[in-house]
């Protein structure tokens, strides 16, 4: 099962290298796992972004689920034009985690 999600996630961070913006997977279940399914599904944009948003402030998340969310509000907020909100999400992610602040086409095979 481990090995399955590995994989999972690996072709994820592959595929995600070509798009702008990242998605984060979060395992598990609370609002921080909701804002990725939001952001994943590109449904309810704005529903979404409270979500988050929530999260953020009242789930206890550790740096790297902390800076997932941050990730995945910036999507959103993205896909809802919100340009300036979601560079400023994606600043406060790589406080949390300065090698996500590495854009992923760098990393990605050419």
């Amino acid at each position: 099962m481990r090995v399955h999600v590995m994989l999972l996630a690996a072709s994820l961070l592959v595929a995600a290298s070509a798009a702008q913006a990242q998605v984060v997977i979060t395992l598990g279940s609370g609002a921080a796992h909701d804002c990725f399914l939001h952001a994943k599904s590109g449904h309810n944009l704005s529903d979404g972004v409270g979500i988050c948003t929530n999260a953020l402030e009242h789930d206890m998340l550790g740096r790297k689920d902390r800076a997932g969310t941050y990730d995945n509000r910036g999507v959103l907020l993205d896909m809802l034009g919100r340009t300036q909100q979601a560079r400023e999400d994606s600043t406060r992610r790589s406080r949390w985690i300065p090698i996500w602040a590495i854009p992923m086409s760098i990393w990605a095979p050419c």
